[in-house]
């Protein structure tokens, strides 16, 4: 048993009623007895701490020192100083903050190495044995890791960034830069996610700015990946990629393969923006990576951009076997959207090979597949959507809560200077006055954006129905034609080519889609057609399909391919509307429409 549980096992109370009687009995026996007794237990308490206390926690110290310096690293050095925390904790089970400071960094390893599942586990049991009240920063910054390990497995955005506005504030309040610095970071990731990457890069050199004041290189260089991603989502290419390449060629990537290789996916996908082939070295370091890398998951999406090159330059089976490994790890991890990139993948090399038969199976797969995930990638792009709606909404509250303080504060010295003099008052109650009226207009700003998302999100919702089941069937006639020039050159059989058109043709729905679309409208817009009708009898049907498209928000290149027409044809369709329905061009033709469901 330790010195502070015999001491907690003692009996207080009744050491205290007998100090209290010799105090009244005999003072003079107190003094020369009693005081030097008491006068021990804080040196006996210090020498029970440094008996335990030094030779494990400066140990312990120092190990946690150095993963702080690898925070963003992932490297196998990070494993073996976690191996050391677990071994001082089992020497040492009486220091408690040894343990769950061993289970917080085995868990913040794990979550660099995308083992999410594993990482939550032991991140829960580090929450558990922290002790609140002693360690109250640790347990914030385990607490707050925790959330972002569950919010990031659930892909909830809007979680994430207010958590991170949240912990902004704590951060700041203690002058913890390096934490002030993660959270810039993940509120950039967030921004990025919702597309919004003016924004995302203002964060990204917050988050710069504050790694470099606390000394945190890989940090440093990962805020900067992220800038240089926010560059190419803003069409800045040049400026993306130079800043990838130096970052590639810089001394984190030199000591940390993982980073190394994340920076050369992002090259390669910089390259695919311009149009260029990416240079074989970037290539020649993924394919070094996808053979003897770390990270799985890293590994195979390396292995993904190597078989597109290989496919590219004609190396056909060699790229079968990356794409066959990738396709392996995708079943293992329920990673169908890769599924489908493989299965696609497979079949143009075995054209590529001339072993057409095969390559039909996999096309059917890819066929099977398609539909699902396309729904799914509808389905995702609608929450996104909501969630940047939620995010918006988060941040226009916060707006409006700091105008709000303000004019708390603002009333607070107003009425203060009410007591000293009138006239203050005066000036100051048509200042308020004035600042409602804004606030008021600033209300009805936010409650007419409140309701074009709303109007928005009814017409994603109406443009999905027609949208999906096109481009199933879209995909199913590029199916179709490639069968038939296969059949053509003799590729495949008659009866192959056969079972194959008739399953295409099975699932190839040309006449439901309008019909689908328009109860889905009507559903939403009872009155709309009818309407329409009334004031404008001339309209064809093929008019009134198009004014529904436009009305919804379905882009010009959409609406072609639900009408079945080329872009020129369909401008001339727009421009005829206009003037069937009496409207110059300097009219917006969506408002105009939506008057007609008032």
């Amino acid at each position: 048993m330790s010195y502070f549980d015999r001491l907690r096992s003692m009996k207080i109370p009744s050491i205290c009623k007998i100090v209290g009687n010799v105090f009244i009995l005999s003072p003079r026996l107190a003094l020369s007895v009693v005081m030097p007794v008491l006068l021990a237990v804080p040196l006996a308490v210090r020498a029970s701490v440094a008996t335990l206390w030094p030779a494990t926690t400066v140990a312990c110290d120092s190990v946690v020192s150095r993963l702080e310096r690898l925070s963003g690293y992932v490297v196998d050095e990070q494993l073996e100083l976690v191996g050391r925390l677990y071994a001082l904790a089992k020497a040492s089970p009486e220091v408690k903050a040894v343990g769950w400071r061993a289970l917080y960094w085995d868990a913040v390893s794990k979550q660099d190495r995308k083992q999410t599942r594993q990482a939550l586990a032991l991140i829960r049991r580090a929450e558990a044995a922290v002790d609140r009240k002693r360690f109250e920063y640790d347990y914030r910054r385990i607490r707050r890791s925790r959330m972002l390990f569950e919010l990031g497995a659930k892909n909830d955005l809007y979680g994430l960034y207010s958590a991170q506005y949240a912990d902004l504030d704590y951060f700041t309040g203690v002058g913890d830069k390096k934490g002030m610095g993660n959270c810039h970071l993940m509120i950039g990731k967030v921004l990025i996610d919702i597309d919004e990457p003016l924004r995302a890069l203002g964060e990204n050199e917050k988050a710069v700015a504050l790694f470099r004041e606390s000394d945190t290189p890989a940090l440093v260089a990962s805020a900067e990946m992220n800038m240089a991603l926010c560059h190419l989502r803003l069409g800045e290419i040049g400026r993306g990629l130079a800043i990838l390449e130096r970052l590639e060629n810089g001394d984190v990537a030199r000591s940390n393969s993982f980073f190394r290789a994340t920076a050369m996916l992002n090259i390669s996908y910089a390259y695919s923006q311009t149009g260029k082939d990416c240079p074989y070295r970037y290539i020649k370091g993924m394919e070094e990576y996808s053979r003897k890398g770390s990270n799985a998951y890293l590994r195979n999406m390396c292995n993904v951009n190597v078989a597109s090159w290989l496919y590219r330059n004609g190396r056909n089976a060699e790229a079968m076997r990356l794409l066959s490994e990738t396709l392996d790890y995708a079943y293992a991890n329920d990673l169908d959207a890769w599924r489908e990139n493989c299965y696609l993948g497979l079949a143009q090399c075995l054209i590529g090979l001339g072993d057409s038969l095969a390559a039909v199976v996999y096309f059917q797969r890819y066929a099977d597949l398609v539909d699902s995930l396309r729904f799914s990638g509808i389905k995702v792009k609608i929450l996104r959507d909501e969630e940047a709606g939620r995010i918006r909404r988060f941040d226009e509250a916060m707006q409006a809560e700091k105008a709000e303080a303000q004019l708390r504060y603002m009333y607070i010295l107003a009425a203060a200077a009410l007591l000293l003099l009138v006239l203050g008052a005066v000036c100051l109650w048509y200042w308020y006055k004035n600042k409602r009226g804004k606030m008021r207009l600033l209300e009805e700003q936010m409650e007419n954006e409140r309701r074009r998302l709303a109007i928005e999100a009814q017409n994603r919702k109406i443009a999905i129905s027609t949208i999906e089941m096109e481009e199933k069937n879209n995909t199913l006639r590029h199916i179709g034609s490639m069968v038939d020039d296969a059949k053509g050159k003799n590729e495949i059989g008659t009866a192959v080519a056969g079972r194959i058109k008739a399953q295409v043709k099975v699932h190839l729905d040309t006449d439901m889609g309008w019909d689908t679309f328009r109860r889905t409208f009507e559903n939403v817009y009872p009155l709309f057609f009818k309407r329409i009708k009334a004031a404008h009898p001339k309209l064809t049907e093929y008019d009134v399909r198009l004014c529904t498209y436009i009305m919804v928000g379905v882009d010009n290149k959409q609406i072609a391919m639900l009408l079945n027409v080329l872009p020129e044809s369909l401008k001339k369709s727009r421009t005829r509307l206009r003037k069937k329905l009496g409207i110059s061009s300097d009219v917006n033709l969506a408002e105009y429409l939506r008057t007609f469901n008032a």
